[in-house]
């Protein structure tokens, strides 16, 4: 595996809790070494030539690098410039929970038996999702809490695990903090998602000619 611990994402990091500047150079350079940083810990997780264990802990290692530099720098930037310090954190935040998605797919893959990580015959087709994107999150977040998804040792997926493999059949991107936040507004509200899908049921508005049974 590479060296993690010079990349530029976190020198930068480093660099910038020294020297917080708003100017908006700083902040679009800091976002592409963070989506880079992003594409290159996929690669090494990703890696068919490299055994899972390495894998594995090169993630925590990328992790373990992110917390050390907000643990020590977070209360300096934070003194210095409190309305940089706010993007400073959501950057380190961000790629963690990146990483997090990293280790759940590899832990997944240690305990999911090899035929179900195997490639189908046929590939399930692409879909659309045409209702709103915030339907989407309340149903997966909806079916993940009432915990009618298992793996298959009986053990239980992390929700951006379960929630990425749902959306991904739509070709969407799937953000866990905004998806939480987004149905969480709603939760003042009727939800008229789920008011339709009972409604139809409850009138029996179908049969199986709908479902091509």
């Amino acid at each position: 595996m590479e060296d993690i611990v010079s990349h530029p994402f976190l020198l930068s990091l480093k660099q910038t809790a020294n020297q917080p500047d708003e100017h908006p150079g700083v902040r679009t350079l800091l976002e592409e070494q963070q989506t880079d940083f992003k594409e290159y810990v996929c690669k090494q997780y990703n890696s068919t030539n490299v055994p899972a264990p390495v894998r594995f802990k090169f993630l925590k290692i990328a992790k373990y690098l992110l917390n050390k530099i907000r643990k020590r720098f977070a209360s300096q930037v934070k003194e210095q410039n409190a309305h940089f310090y706010e993007f400073w954190a959501w950057l380190i935040d961000d790629a963690c929970d990146y990483i997090n998605i990293g280790v759940d797919t590899l832990e997944f893959q240690a305990r999911c038996p090899a035929h179900l990580l195997a490639e189908p015959v046929q590939a399930f087709p692409a879909c659309i999702w045409t209702a709103q994107k915030v339907d989407l999150y309340e149903a997966t977040l909806g079916i993940y809490i009432v915990d009618a998804v298992r793996l298959q040792d009986g053990s239980r997926p992390s929700f951006p695990l379960f929630a990425q493999a749902i959306f991904s059949v739509f070709g969407m991107d799937f953000d866990p903090k905004k998806a939480a936040q987004r149905v969480l507004d709603r939760i003042k509200s009727p939800t008229p998602f789920f008011e339709r899908i009972i409604a139809v049921l409850k009138n029996k508005k179908y049969d199986k000619d709908d479902l091509k049974l």
